[in-house]
């Protein structure tokens, strides 16, 4: 199944960094076989996204970490988009390498609620070209895992892996583009 945890309360970018910090532990408290937590940001340069597999309560690595040249005009938005299709191409090729057990639950988390929220529409944009990437790994992969939960994350907030992942997809956009 694919699960959307959406819900944050009444809790905004401008409540206290204990109450946000608090919502994040809570999310990352529930048992789950991995963790990959996706940013991505824009720049003039293009988009940098970054993934952070994290196994057992211990971050791995950035797993994937690219940048792209062909959306100099891009919006956040679409990078964070990006950084979703990243996460749940890099699931395909962790099941496809052995390395998740059957029928495992995955947390894919991202700090941008507007593309969770796109994602888990039933209009228009769930077929459009900037989702329904995601929506062919997913439906690749539903078969042999047990959950794909996707969770909104406040960033920058008592959450280093989210932290990790800004600052690679950051990184990404200080120079020249390379390929994606």
């Amino acid at each position: 199944t694919v699960q959307f945890c959406l819900e944050v309360g009444k809790l905004t970018r401008e409540s206290p960094a204990e109450d946000r910090a608090a919502h994040n532990r809570r999310l990352f408290s529930a048992p789950v076989d991995a963790t990959l937590v996706s940013d991505g940001g824009v720049s003039d340069f293009g988009v940098g996204v970054a993934v952070r597999l994290v196994r057992n309560g211990q971050a791995r690595a950035t797993v994937k970490a690219c940048k792209a040249h062909y959306v100099k005009y891009a919006s956040s938005f679409s990078a964070e988009v990006a950084g979703l299709r990243a996460a749940v191409e890099m699931l395909e090729e962790l099941i496809k390498a052995g390395s998740l057990p059957p029928r495992c639950t995955v947390l894919i988390a991202t700090d941008s609620l507007s593309s969770l929220q796109t994602l888990h529409s039933r209009g228009p944009w769930r077929t459009s070209a900037i989702c329904a990437p995601i929506w062919d790994v997913l439906l690749r992969v539903l078969p042999v895992v047990e959950q794909v939960r996707f969770a909104f994350v406040f960033g920058h907030c008592d959450c280093p892996w989210q932290s990790v992942a800004d600052a690679e997809a950051t990184r990404l956009l200080k120079g020249p583009v390379g390929a994606w």
